[in-house]
């Protein structure tokens, strides 16, 4: 029901853009959005964050293993906060090159 949304998402020629461009109302864009992140959330993220955790204090472990806590790395946000590639460029040869 919802592969319209995946498709014109997962397409880094268009992603969200696509929806605006073509004068989509504001809450089927914010629609399409959530569906994608419901998805990616219960599906494809991987919420399992195996860090280890050295047993001697360290500083600047500290420091590494702090900022990672408070900034998980969000595939989907990345993506979708990058801007849409050139509409000439081939899709799959961009997935191969920049799959995250």
């Amino acid at each position: 029901m919802y592969l319209y949304y995946y498709i014109k998402v997962l397409d880094p020629r268009l992603k969200l853009q696509y929806y605006a461009d073509n004068n989509w109302e504001e809450y089927y864009i914010n629609d399409a959005k959530r569906i994608i992140i419901d998805a990616w959330t219960n599906y494809y993220k991987n919420n399992d964050l195996a860090i280890v955790v050295p047993n001697k204090p360290d500083p600047l472990l500290n420091h590494v293993f702090k900022k990672q806590k408070t900034q998980p790395n969000d595939e989907l946000k990345r993506y979708l906060g990058e801007e849409v590639i050139d509409s000439e460029l081939d899709v799959l040869q961009w997935w191969k090159v920049c799959f995250y």
